[in-house]
């Protein structure tokens, strides 16, 4: 992915603007499914009772 921002960052036509712009986007709720949280671990977990 690394390669990919390096090329995008260099370029300077609109397509490469808005591919920047939906990769930051990708980072972003790639970085969000990831990211660990008790809370929504638990609140997923069906009822045992």
């Amino acid at each position: 992915m690394q390669g990919l921002k390096d090329r995008l960052a260099v370029s300077d036509d609109l397509e490469a603007d808005v591919l920047r712009q939906k990769f930051d986007c990708l980072v972003q709720e790639i970085d969000e499914f990831t990211e660990f949280s008790p809370v929504s671990t638990f609140e997923t977990q069906p009822d045992s009772g």
